[in-house]
């Protein structure tokens, strides 16, 4: 019996003998460090990042991380420098909006790199923060070489200062032939959450939707058009959050509507088909509507700019399109409400109006 149990164990010894031996000669995969991984590079607005990892998902979080960091760095002191040009206003506006497109823009970052070594992945990743109108007109340049652009459809659109900075970028790297011209139409939507300007079959997404369309191009008439207390006294259109205000509307008589566009492009219907005649109209009527309008911002943190814009038609208008404020007050939501380029489309279809337009800013 001692025998045969000797047997057992010196078999078990040497079987595992034998897997030692067979893991000690098992081959080492000798993993470096990808050239591209050090490299530099991404001028020209285009910010790079890498990252590496034990899985694909792990190595890109890192990039992405990479590149907020550069990104964030560059918001600080672009925003400080603002600030000492123009104030602490513009400066919180300011981070607040490109703090927006770099959320965007990261979601859109495209990977140049990747390679897997053994069980580590390592990444390269690219953020275009080159302005909107600089990557159209780059599109356009290669599309419409040599020709003279000339955009068409809505006034609002192809009068915008992004439609602007796009023909004066594509001036300054383009010779144009004068007896060359192409035909562009030039289109704003709103999809899944982004605004995208479209020129042609291009398109490339926008984060300021004030920079795409110019609803000052409809302005025309004698309106005068500001902002009162509950008393109708005239008041500043600088706000805190909570100030409460309403319309001082003269000069004009017809059908009187009036639309509050966000700074994200949502579309509030205001006051709709209100009977005017040429005397001042303060709306709301805090004696005859019982409540007046309270000022906000879309985030708690940041100032907001809201355009208003009254519209005087000589008879009633449909405005079904158009969202209306709920009944709880607060703001208008879903994507149906984001409508800053169909507002712009129904003002290009009515011949007789006078409009007016106003902006205010709201500080937290």
């Amino acid at each position: 019996m001692l025998m045969k149990q000797m047997g057992w164990v010196l078999g078990i010894i040497g079987f595992l003998c034998c897997v030692s031996a067979c893991v000690h000669h098992a081959p080492v995969i000798d993993c470096k460090t990808p050239a591209w991984y050090s490299e530099t590079g991404g001028g020209g607005g285009i910010k790079t990042g890498v990252g590496e990892g034990e899985s694909l998902d792990a190595a890109s979080a890192s990039a992405m991380s990479d590149i907020s960091t550069q990104i964030s760095t560059w918001i600080l002191t672009e925003s400080q420098s603002l600030a000492v040009r123009n104030g602490s206003v513009s400066e919180s506006s300011f981070r607040n909006k490109v703090e927006l497109e770099s959320k965007h823009r990261l979601n859109n970052a495209k990977r140049l790199k990747m390679e897997q070594c053994g069980s580590r992945y390592y990444v390269k990743y690219a953020v275009d923060l080159r302005s909107p109108a600089v990557m159209m007109a780059e599109a356009l340049k290669s599309e419409y070489f040599g020709k003279t652009i000339r955009f068409t459809g809505s006034s609002a659109i192809i009068g915008s200062p992004f439609a602007d900075a796009v023909k004066r970028f594509m001036a300054q790297t383009v010779e144009s032939s004068n007896e060359s011209e192409a035909q562009v139409p030039l289109d704003l939507t709103f999809t899944d959450g982004i605004w995208c300007v479209h020129a042609g079959h291009i398109s490339i997404p926008v984060f300021d939707v004030a920079d795409a369309v110019n609803l000052g191009v409809y302005v025309k008439g004698d309106i005068q058009f500001g902002i009162c207390d509950r008393n109708g006294v005239a008041r500043s259109t600088l706000l805190k959050a909570g100030d409460e205000f309403c319309f001082s509307v003269s000069g004009s008589h017809g059908f009187l509507s009036i639309f509050n566009l966000y700074a994200d492009g949502r579309v509030n219907l205001v006051a709709t088909n209100c009977p005017v005649s040429k005397g001042r109209m303060i709306y709301p009527d805090p004696a005859k509507d019982h409540y007046v309008l309270e000022a906000s911002t879309i985030s708690p943190n940041f100032s907001s700019v809201d355009t208003y814009i009254v519209v005087i038609c000589p008879s009633i208008k449909d405005m079904s399109i158009f969202s209306t404020l709920p009944e709880n007050g607060k703001a208008i939501s879903g994507e149906d409400s984001f409508s800053a380029h169909i507002l712009a489309r129904w003002l290009d279809g009515m011949q007789q109006k006078q409009v007016a337009m106003l902006k205010t800013r709201t500080e937290p």
